[in-house]
């Protein structure tokens, strides 16, 4: 199932030729949620890319497909649950 969120990332092409771009959306569990957590867990992970063609000049607004199944942690228990909660997106 599809998340509420819809995250997207504008990108520009500045320059005076045309060129190609992988852009990539990160997921992080915010410092709330790691500290919860009595194993490690990864700083960041890559939830979605895409390849962008720009012509020059252009600009494009890429958007990204995230799910709920994506942003899942396991917790203590060894469950893969979702917490939203302090969790940040970046590109």
């Amino acid at each position: 199932a599809a998340s509420a969120a819809a995250p997207s990332a504008t990108l520009r092409n500045t320059g005076d030729v045309d060129g190609d771009e992988v852009v990539q959306l990160y997921h992080a569990a915010g410092p709330a949620i790691r500290k919860a957590l009595t194993h490690p867990a990864p700083s960041r992970a890559l939830v979605d890319f895409a390849r962008v063609h720009l012509c020059a000049g252009c600009e494009v607004r890429v958007p990204f497909s995230v799910s709920d199944t994506m942003l899942k942690l396991v917790d203590n228990a060894g469950q893969r649950v979702l917490s939203i909660k302090a969790s940040t997106f970046s590109r």
